[in-house]
């Protein structure tokens, strides 16, 4: 479809999950990185691999998604239902959790950008980005609560997500709307 109307939602995504599994595979075959900038680096991979696969889930509802980007590009992995591909990115955001949380100090071993209205400022270390990534997390839990018949157990993971994160939901005033990655 030349419009990009049948493609749109899965062609950048999908190129941008080929592109995050180059990454980890540069990362995990990197010598020059130390075991904690290896550790950040995928905590960041896996934090933007759930962001990517949260967009294409929401995009496709029922008709599921393909969670697994494979060596060869021209394989495809099959699809697998909604609810697998929420489990999944739950899956990535706590992984990438623990390897954020996991370098610690240690700076990104490359630059995020932070230009005006765009980019990770303020979320350009392991630290700071974490709290992006239990955010993302609490918005994936109350999709899945959501899905399940408002699920409280599920609810209750989003308010402990939520206490991780940047994200101040008890604030009096409207400025957590105007804070975090693209808008700092």
């Amino acid at each position: 479809d030349p419009a990009g109307q049948s493609t749109g939602g899965w062609s950048d995504r999908y190129s941008s999950l080929r592109n995050i599994a180059t990454f980890t595979s540069s990362v995990d075959q990197a010598t020059m990185l130390t075991p904690t900038q290896q550790a950040a680096s995928r905590g960041f991979a896996r934090t933007l691999e759930a962001l990517d696969l949260s967009y294409v889930i929401l995009t496709r509802n029922n008709l599921g998604a393909v969670t697994q980007t494979l060596a060869e590009p021209t394989d495809l992995a099959p699809f697998v239902s909604r609810d697998s591909v929420y489990r999944y990115i739950v899956a990535r955001l706590d992984s990438g959790y623990a390897y954020l949380t996991a370098a610690g100090s240690t700076p990104f071993p490359f630059v995020l950008p932070t230009g005006a209205g765009v980019g990770f400022g303020g979320f350009d270390t392991p630290a700071t980005f974490a709290t992006f990534n239990r955010a993302l997390l609490a918005r994936i839990q109350a999709y899945r609560a959501s899905l399940a018949g408002r699920d409280p157990a599920i609810y209750a993971k989003v308010l402990a997500a939520l206490d991780q994160s940047f994200i101040r939901p008890l604030a009096t005033d409207r400025s957590n709307l105007a804070f975090g990655p693209q808008y700092y």
